[in-house]
């Protein structure tokens, strides 16, 4: 039965880079934050081992100018914690895009943002968007909520134009002029609204390490082939009889990746290793090739290696070309 899936199981070994500094502690159930080695540059850079298993960078945060590893759940009391600092090339790493909502509201009562008081009094006309979204470009990626109503672009200005808050402030007001000059005298008073809101909505790129082989796609393209299972009889006058032995097609695909380096031509030996060959079947997500689904697929026949030349003895600098053909299978 089909358990692993092909990219995100075919991963890379971060370990195989040189470290700049490694450091052990023992959890006590309750400590969340761990000091790094030496500090990195971005999460990437960045391995957590808990009893020597390499976790998922999901698991925990990087504060304190990136020395500092923080877990949303502390690690188990006595679980062994090893942080390792690396350096990675960047073509080992990736950028992730990923969209993101955040949302601040405000009220009769202050509200504090970023060391600033904000209130609905009748005198507050700028109101600050939510901090970590200072990278929205315009009103059409703001959404300003009053009284539980989404309010046109034309009843807000953003930038604001405060003078020493004005990227990261929304002027919003009673629009009693056509301008919206949104002065305190238009501000909204208590009288009027008890609750306002301001929703950002934006892109978050993060630079990371490419850990799979899902995002390091076939190069030359992959070629499929599609056939059915049909049955073929032939009587002893010649005639010729057939019916299909299943009405779904078996595809047939052939990937090939140049010029990997020994980390990515490890991943994809590993994974073929753990099935054993063509012996046990997995998941194929489609999408690595540009297709929509899933399937359940297996190796067919050998996993091609060509070693195409050497910079030096890391596996980062030997290079390789990878082929191999996967067959769809109704496991």
């Amino acid at each position: 039965m089909a358990t692993a899936t092909y990219p995100t199981d075919a991963t890379l070994n971060a370990l195989s880079f040189a470290s700049t500094a490694i450091v052990s502690y023992t959890a006590n159930g309750t400590r969340t934050a761990f000091n790094l080695g030496e500090s990195v540059k971005f999460k990437g850079e960045a391995i957590v081992q808990f009893d020597g298993v390499i976790q998922d960078s999901s698991q925990y945060t990087l504060s304190n100018a990136a020395s500092t590893v923080t877990f949303a759940t502390a690690p188990s009391n006595g679980l062994k914690v090893k942080l390792t600092s690396i350096t990675l090339p960047d073509r080992f790493t990736t950028i992730r895009s990923f969209p993101r909502t955040l949302i601040q509201s405000y009220g009769l009562a202050a509200t504090s943002v970023d060391s600033n008081n904000y209130t609905i009094n009748g005198k507050t006309v700028d109101f600050r968007i939510p901090v970590g979204s200072e990278s929205v470009s315009g009103e059409d990626s703001i959404e300003v909520v009053i009284q539980g109503v989404p309010q046109p672009n034309e009843a807000f200005i953003f930038p604001s134009g405060n003078a020493a808050l004005s990227t990261v402030t929304v002027r919003i007001a009673d629009p009693v002029s056509s301008s919206l000059a949104a002065s305190v005298a238009n501000a909204y008073s208590a009288a009027e609204i008890e609750q306002l809101s301001i929703r950002a909505f934006f892109s978050q790129k993060n630079k990371d390490f490419l850990e799979s082989m899902e995002s390091r796609k076939p190069d030359r393209g992959n070629e499929i082939n599609k056939t059915f299972d049909v049955i073929t009889f032939n009587s002893q006058a010649g005639y010729e009889k057939r019916r299909l032995r299943s009405r779904r097609p078996k595809r047939k695909f052939s990937l090939e990746y140049t010029n990997v380096s020994g980390l990515e031509k490890d991943a994809i030996e590993t994974f073929y290793d753990a099935r054993q060959g063509t012996f046990e079947s997995f998941f194929f997500d489609m999408t690595h090739i540009n297709q929509v689904g899933t399937l359940i697929t297996r190796f067919e026949g050998a996993l091609d290696i060509n070693h195409n030349h050497s910079l030096d003895g890391t596996k980062q600098n030997n290079f390789y070309t990878v082929g191999f053909a996967l067959q769809e299978v109704f496991d």
